[in-house]
């Protein structure tokens, strides 16, 4: 009975209809166990043809947290050629945005990304391992529009950003292109991030870091 009770529950809670789609027609998705897409109610996942997501190791859980009654909604987002490798899954809270531009390429462990953070892949992203994001944080690879120098080559490439395993990212941080975050970091609420973290290190709004003593729990 108690089975059949979440088995109703989940129902409930998914759109039914883009799960089995995703799971088991899409040819985007590319599931090497039994890790599932779960798509809560009020997804909005647009994967191109030419997208691939390679699944393993957990579930993708998107747009997980919606509150009675609330029609938030919850964007996932892979262009043409673009490539998310997944090791260990996610959950991604209501009002969450990610997105992998034309040929980004995401590698990512297991992660959770709570409501109204936005993450946008436009190169490549390298994301460790246990990586907790808070309320209304960005991470960005790319300034997105180019500019020129007047040789009209573009002075403003996008640069990898690579964040380690057990890092916390604090609420309304901006992790910057081109950033290196070692592992069992804390970026504390705020924080403007950019260039090389080393690993144990508390990041601070000022800008700068020092070391973390102790070990945050989820």
């Amino acid at each position: 009975m108690s089975r059949l009770k979440e088995r109703i529950r989940f129902i409930k809670q998914v759109d039914v209809i883009q799960f089995l789609y995703l799971n088991y027609f899409c040819r985007s998705v590319i599931r090497s166990d039994r890790s599932k897409v779960i798509p809560y109610r009020h997804a909005v996942i647009d994967l191109d043809p030419s997208s691939r997501i390679h699944l393993s190791g957990g579930d993708l859980e998107i747009g997980g947290d919606l509150l009675k009654g609330s029609r938030a909604e919850t964007f996932l987002r892979l262009r043409e050629n673009s490539v998310w490798v997944s090791e260990g899954g996610c959950h991604f809270s209501y009002g969450v945005t990610f997105e992998l531009l034309r040929n980004a390429k995401i590698h990512s462990g297991y992660m959770t990304i709570n409501t109204g953070s936005t993450l946008v892949c436009q190169a490549e992203m390298e994301l460790g391992q246990d990586l907790m994001i808070a309320r209304n944080a960005v991470i960005y690879d790319s300034d997105f529009h180019p500019i020129l120098n007047e040789t009209g080559e573009r002075i403003n490439p996008p640069s990898k950003v690579k964040i380690g395993s057990h890092v916390w990212i604090g609420t309304g941080a901006i992790i910057l292109k081109g950033t290196e975050i070692g592992d069992n970091c804390v970026v504390a609420a705020g924080s403007r991030v950019s260039g090389t973290v080393e690993s144990g290190s508390l990041c601070k709004p000022d800008g700068t870091s020092r070391p973390c003593f102790g070990r945050w729990e989820r």
